[in-house]
């Protein structure tokens, strides 16, 4: 290989090897390299790395100028610590004769290993001194270590740099760590553009076009310099051409690899051991990565793959030896970029076929699109393309992905295939019947389906009759789906049709259900590790408990969503921030809320989402008419309008009819048109789901506004807000609005438990809410502000009665502490307020609510019940929180009793369950066998069912196995343990 011609050998040979200081060349001050030795508080010692060419001689140069100094260059001495000592103490000599006598007498009495303590102690009279040893990997491991000790004994006045190309033999990782060194590599040695410019500036010549080299400081010096002919390509050319001659005939063979180690070199046929001290030796370009890795300047591997292209046979073989070790690494995005550039068709199909299924099922679209994007057109077949089309509908490139989707189901005409594609590009568009006739129509050919993809049928099957209104059906089905999946799997598909299952149920306005639903889904992906998966459940999970009015929840939920989802260019991010728009607008952060949701339009349009855009624009005019941004509400739900009416079908959908009239009643309401508000409401009333009950609460407004305000409103609103939600009125939507109707019903009998606490507005700073935290797990334990409040036993139960029940009569109080006998409430709550009033300041932290008859904790109490904390940390697989709350093993109240408890416990239970598993799983995965074990033998004492005791023996099983334990006889005493036997 022929890489420099001769007459350039004598050129090249004096621009390698230009003496340092030269005085002839004018050197560029580089204050910033100074000031990263000089500043105030700068580690003690300075390493410089990088190859040759980057300056480090000539910094030392300039530094030995500007401080007393002792250079030293490492590679005319004989590699020994000795040989080092006796270096120093010649230079120390000319600088300070005195202290060199110690230093000489130290060395003639020391025959064997040269003390670095005693030697440092004696350097130390010499003063403010630096050491420069340049050209450091000419050490031998003696001195390596001797400089290493003695950086630790220097005075603080001292300093040592080492300079080098590379110092990976030097042992600094505690140095660097203490922070007594600093490392300046080649980004930091190189030169930046300012400096470039400035070199040529003082040369007086134009400088162009230096991108390629990387700031190298001496390709930047020879374009820089007057009559010179050589290139930075040439001086490449000359430390390959000073590399052995079998190293250099190997080494185009790395030009493909990005990084050079002795893996990389195991793929390359002839290249000797040793052969990178030798390119190290010879200058060649290398940036340093650690633990023996190194970057080849981008001048390398391009000289190097030009020589490599001129045998294809060769060049086709190295791209697929570093394809090899890219795969062997994980590296799957490298390994087909190397399978792409030498056109390996069934290597690529291969290679995909291996990874890209497995991206699929972990929910990571964003990767599975980059990778298919890669891969040349035509060349995929049907299922690799089916892929291609889901993953790019999953990431916002929906055009495209429907495009494909549609060409596939084409390529199969009358297939269950083709009736999946079908269904889900129905789902796209939110054409909610042909979506339930393609899913029916898949499931009846369900054989030639997988598993996975009959579960995701049920579950757009349930999806479609849900919008429809057809909640019973939907309900039904998904019931029957989550069966077979418990069944026969797989666990994905159970995860996504309990999924399915909670969207039908929030729907119906089951919100407890739908929220259990969604927990097990979420448990069941972050199990499977697909935690992209589990944006649908979080979302879903959000918009219930908005619904309700819990933004603070909302909020926790939607913090970590937003994040994976944009990490993952999701389509759920348009979604989310729809979600996230909901939640300001509950807050009464309006302005954030028009944003929020014009976000949520942009990323509907861009979607091609038809429903989310109708839904955004719907919120945006809520949002718009609170503000009283009348004329920018119309037209919000002029568009809304639009798409409702070019959307085949729509007319069945209730949510979306329901919707509209309300937020077109709601706009009447506010521009005081009450006739068209009436008629509009009206429309919306018969919906069960949120936009039904704010349209009941502004029809009875409008009643109130004529005077015609009843008892009857007052009750038939009361009655619908408790119905709604499972006994969580949505009051908290509109309570700004409505705060005078609040304040007249809450004065009414039978509407004050409802109404009550929306009698203001709901933002009020300068309210200051005492925290008042409950233990029910192996409790009770009351805490104020983090404080213990001791109670008695009536008041205990009192209270706890109060925090877990809210409102409630004196005789449902009486019954909650008494259980049957008739004994006066009285003196327990005489006494209860009396303490809390003492500990939190709130005056009647226990009021009797006027004309209801009931009593509640005082809205100043902020109450912070462990199981709903250990709810939300469950909903969010925060393992830390759940181990913080749970002891194992744990009981609720386990020293109480009564009807109103057992039914707690059965409500709290399967959350222990459920924490117990996920603290086991995180114990095994830990390696922690013990803990595990002890861990699910907790959540054995909780079984209710045959499905609870599967779910608890079968992760035992697995931690027995890896024990080496009898698993049949364990597993068979945990059996009879749980059944009781």
């Amino acid at each position: 290989m022929e890489l420099t011609s001769p007459a350039q050998a004598g050129e090249l040979a004096a621009a390698v090897t230009v003496p340092r200081n030269t005085p002839s060349v004018r050197r560029l001050e580089r204050d910033r390299l100074y000031f990263a030795f000089e500043r105030p508080f700068a580690p003690l010692h300075l390493a410089l790395v990088a190859p040759s060419g980057y300056g480090k001689s000539t910094l030392l140069g300039q530094l030995a100028s500007r401080h007393t100094c002792v250079l030293i260059d490492c590679s005319e001495m004989d590699g020994t610590a000795r040989g080092l000592a006796w270096a120093i103490a010649d230079e120390v000599a000319l600088l300070v004769p005195q202290a060199a006598v110690g230093l000489t007498r130290l060395l003639e009495r020391a025959a064997g290993p040269v003390p670095a303590r005693a030697f440092a102690a004696t350097l130390a009279s010499a003063g403010p001194l630096i050491l420069m040893l340049d050209r450091a990997e000419h050490s031998g491991s003696d001195a390596q270590q001797w400089i290493t000790q003695l950086m630790e004994r220097l005075v603080d006045t001292q300093r040592i740099i080492l300079a080098g190309r590379v110092l990976d033999a030097f042992d600094l990782s505690y140095q660097i760590a203490e922070g007594k060194l600093q490392v300046l590599g080649m980004d930091a040695l190189a030169f930046t553009p300012q400096e470039a410019l400035a070199l040529a500036d003082q040369r007086g010549v134009l400088l162009e076009g230096t991108e390629h080299f990387g700031g190298w400081p001496l390709a930047i010096g020879l374009l820089t310099a007057a009559n010179s002919n050589l290139t930075p390509q040439d001086l490449v050319r000359r430390q390959l051409q000073a590399l052995p001659v079998l190293i250099r005939l190997a080494l185009p063979a790395l030009a493909v690899f990005r990084v050079w180690d002795d893996d990389s070199a195991r793929e390359v046929t002839h290249l000797p051991a040793g052969w990178l001290a030798d390119v190290l030796r010879a200058g060649l370009l290398l940036r340093p990565l650690g633990d023996g890795r190194f970057e080849p300047h981008p001048l390398v591997r391009e000289l190097l793959h030009n020589e490599l292209r001129r045998t294809t046979e060769r060049w086709t073989l190295a791209h697929r030896h570093a394809a090899r070790q890219a795969v062997s690494r994980g590296q799957i995005f490298d390994a087909l970029e190397h399978l792409v550039t030498i056109g390996d068709t069934p290597a690529i199909l291969e290679l995909t076929e291996q990874h890209v299924p497995l991206l699929m099922e972990r929910g990571l679209y964003a990767e599975a699109t980059a990778f298919l994007d890669a891969i040349p057109d035509g060349i995929l077949p049907a299922s690799l393309a089916l892929h291609y089309g889901l993953a790019l509908v999953e990431t916002r490139c929906t055009s495209r992905g429907l495009d494909l989707l549609q060409q596939l189901g084409g390529q199969m005409p009358g297939s269950a295939l083709a009736a999946l594609l079908a269904a889900h590009n129905a789902y796209i568009r939110a054409d909610f019947h042909a979506q339930l006739a393609a899913s029916e129509q898949a499931l009846e050919g369900a054989a030639e389906l997988s598993g996975l993809m009959v579960m995701q049928m049920n579950g757009t099957r349930v999806h479609a009759l849900a919008n429809l209104g057809r909640l019973e059906e939907a309900q039904r089905v998904a019931e029957g789906a989550v069966k077979q999946a418990r069944a026969q799997g797989p666990a994905e598909g159970l995860a996504y049709v309990l999924f399915a299952w909670a969207f039908a149920a929030q729907r119906a306005g089951q919100f407890m259900r739908a929220t259990e639903l969604l927990e097990e889904s979420l448990t069941i992906y972050r199990q499977l590790r697909m935690s992209a998966k589990t944006l649908g459940p979080v979302m879903l999970l959000a918009d219930i408990v908005l619904d309700i009015g819990d933004s603070g929840r909302a909020a926790e939920l939607l913090a970590e969503a937003l994040t994976l989802a944009t990490q993952q260019q999701s389509r759920w991010v348009g979604c989310l921030q729809q979600t996230e728009g909901r939640r300001l607008l509950l807050d009464g952060h309006l302005n954030d809320a028009v944003r929020a949701f014009e976000q949520a339009v942009t990323a509907g349009r861009e979607a091609q989402r038809p429903d989310r855009l109708f839904m955004s624009y719907c919120l945006l005019a809520d949002t718009q008419i609170k503000r009283g941004a009348y004329g920018a509400a119309a037209n919000a739900l002029n568009a809304a309008s639009a798409i409702n009416a070019s959307q085949q079908g729509w007319q069945d959908v209730p949510e979306f009819t329901a919707l509209l009239a309300f937020e077109a009643g709601h706009l009447a309401f506010a521009l005081g048109q009450d006739e068209e508000a009436r008629t509009r409401l009206e429309i919306a009333t018969w919906y069960t789901g949120l936009s039904g009950v704010r349209a009941s609460a502004f029809l009875t407004e409008l009643a109130r506004r004529r005077g015609e305000l009843t008892e009857q409103h007052a009750i038939t609103l009361a009655a619908r807000m408790r119905t709604f939600g499972e006994g969580h009125p949505p009051a908290a939507w509109d309570a700004d609005e409505l705060k005078g109707l609040y304040r007249n019903l809450a004065q009414r009998e039978g509407a004050g438990a409802v109404f009550g606490a929306w009698t203001s507005a709901k933002s009020d700073p300068g309210v200051t809410r005492v925290e008042l935290s409950g233990q029910l797990i192996g409790g009770p334990v009351f805490r104020v502000q983090g404080r213990v409040l001791t109670l008695e036993g009536r008041q205990s139960r009192l209270l706890t009665a109060l925090m877990v029940r809210g409102e409630q009569t004196k005789d449902e109080l009486q019954e909650a502490v008494f259980g049957d006998d008739s004994k006066d409430i009285r003196d327990p709550l005489k006494v209860l307020r009396r303490k809390l009033r003492a500990v939190t300041g709130v005056e009647e932290p226990v009021p009797l609510i006027a004309h209801s008859g009931v009593y509640a904790l005082a809205d100043g109490l902020e109450i912070n019940l462990d199981t709903v904390r250990l709810q939300r940390a469950l909903t969010l697989g925060d393992v830390a929180a759940i181990r913080a709350i749970l002891p194992a093993p744990a009981a609720v109240l386990p020293h109480m009793d009564g009807l109103w408890i057992e039914d707690l416990r059965r409500e709290v239970n399967p959350l222990l369950l459920q924490s117990y598993l996920l603290l086991g799983h995180d114990a095994a995965s830990a390696g922690d066998s013990v803990l595990a074990l002890a861990t699910y033998e907790a959540a054995l004492d909780l079984v209710e069912n045959d499905t609870d005791l599967k779910d608890v023996l079968r992760p035992i099983e697995q931690v027995l196995r890896d024990c080496g334990a009898d698993v049949q006889a364990q597993l068979r005493a945990y059996r009879e343990r749980a059944l009781g036997l």
